[in-house]
């Protein structure tokens, strides 16, 4: 992830009203909503305003390492709406940005707080018969199988950390044998 802009620290400094915009790759389309009311146009696309019929709720944080769970969620949505909605989303990508909003315009750059591999979808109707659509995806480590884009090597490491040296003992450890036992 990337740091705050400084337009979007002064923005928050400021108390700048925020929203969140969040991105789902639908397999029945891309979904671009946004926490406030109305149409909003940002980065060549038409986000649609949910207010409080959208919720993302992401799941309890812990120092520990592993994978998290988190609901994205529409209510209040016509049962008939629901009949086209495929239910494949797994292994489908969403996201969601802090974003500050002056006036229905984006402060540069939205940050970027969630980024979740989808995993299956809940479709419930409630008391009142209206639906309510889950979407439930993991945080964490699932993109650890990605390549990076990034070469490792100590040439690299010392643009970013000068003193950093740790890089430049690899060569040493190529093709070296290590015992391993229990003790």
């Amino acid at each position: 992830m990337t740091s705050l802009t400084a337009d979007m620290k002064d923005a928050i400094r400021d108390g700048v009203p925020r929203a969140l915009l969040c991105e789902i790759d639908h397999p029945d389309g891309l979904v671009n909503v946004w926490s406030h009311f109305g149409t909003l146009e940002y980065d060549s696309k038409e986000w649609i305003g949910l207010g409080i019929l959208g919720r993302v709720t992401p799941g309890t944080s812990t120092n520990s390492l592993g994978i998290k769970q988190v609901t994205f969620e529409l209510s209040g949505v016509p049962p008939t709406s629901t009949d086209f909605l495929s239910s494949r989303v797994r292994n489908r990508e969403a996201r969601v940005w802090l974003a500050a909003v002056r006036g229905y315009q984006i402060v540069a750059d939205p940050f970027l707080i969630i980024w979740a591999k989808l995993d299956y979808q809940i479709l419930t109707i409630d008391e009142n018969r209206t639906a309510k659509i889950k979407l439930v995806g993991n945080v964490g480590f699932w993109n650890i199988e990605r390549a990076t884009n990034k070469a490792w090597t100590h040439e690299n490491q010392i643009v970013d950390y000068p003193t950093d040296i740790g890089l430049s003992l690899l060569p040493e450890l190529v093709d070296k044998e290590s015992n391993w036992r229990l003790t």
